[in-house]
């Protein structure tokens, strides 16, 4: 049998996530232009028309929905004198959830078509995604510390439709894990014990390395890919060394340590 590379292996396999998502993409657009026929039909209806009058209640007017679904929020919620074209209501399909993400810019410009993404803390067990688009524009947003930020909204699809009663609905708050690179057997460190030593830039970072006798020393470090969380080191530790995290003026070059509970 004959073998291919890895790389040759993993660009195939990138390249049929991207054409599944345009065509799932495609069928998407698909329903919406049946959808909006149906609510061009639906807007055609004149008042009086005898086809859209109940026949035993002839104080009422049926309106046909342009699309299948459940009621999302009410606009109009009494009775009131309204315009043609005028919104009623919205209607939407609790089946057919995107969930919209919004990064910073300059996270979204790591982000690809068809890369897997996890949804967390929604209420149940995370959930598996995949990045359909990322939008080609981007915005200021207002942070809560009062900062401005340029954001991009990627827009995610789940891989597979939400479990019977999970009740995801519009509008619900989700966080989203998306990968936008990996590899196996990395050593890594968590960020908190990354410090710079003497204001060095760079990729040359110091941590405390604490020996089997419970003693701290300043080890210099080559920093990868950093993820918020945890960052890559390429260079100066070793597997199964300890390190301090967010050490404090304290942890000088010599002292002892005691680890805490995880």
């Amino acid at each position: 049998q004959g073998t291919v590379p890895q790389s040759t292996r993993d660009k195939a396999e990138t390249e049929m996530r991207t054409r599944q998502a345009e065509l799932d993409s495609a069928r998407a657009q698909l329903k919406v232009r049946a959808f909006e026929l149906e609510s061009a039909k639906a807007a055609l209806i004149e008042p009086g028309d005898d086809s859209a009058v109940a026949s035993s209640e002839t104080c009422c007017v049926h309106i046909q929905a342009p699309v299948n679904g459940r009621v999302l929020r009410l606009i109009a919620e009494s009775e009131q004198v309204v315009a043609a074209g005028q919104a009623l209501l919205e209607v939407g399909d609790p089946q057919a959830l995107e969930v919209v993400v919004e990064l910073l810019s300059e996270d979204a410009v790591g982000v690809r078509p068809g890369a897997r993404a996890t949804i967390e803390d929604w209420g149940g067990p995370p959930l598996a995604a995949t990045v359909r688009r990322i939008e080609p524009y981007g915005f200021t947003k207002v942070s809560a510390l009062g900062v401005e930020e340029q954001r991009v909204r990627v827009i995610l699809d789940f891989a597979a439709p939400p479990p019977e009663g999970a009740d995801l609905g519009h509008g619900f708050r989700v966080d989203a894990r998306i990968v936008t690179w990996e590899t196996a057997d990395t050593l890594r460190v968590p960020e908190s014990a990354l410090f710079r030593d003497g204001g060095q830039t760079g990729p040359d970072w110091t941590v405390y390395r604490v020996d089997a006798d419970g003693v701290a020393s300043r080890r210099a470090v080559t920093a990868g890919r950093r993820n918020g969380q945890s960052a890559q080191v390429l260079d100066g530790l070793a597997a199964g060394d300890r390190v301090v995290a967010y050490p404090s003026d304290r942890v000088t070059d010599g002292a002892v340590v005691t680890a805490g509970p995880e």
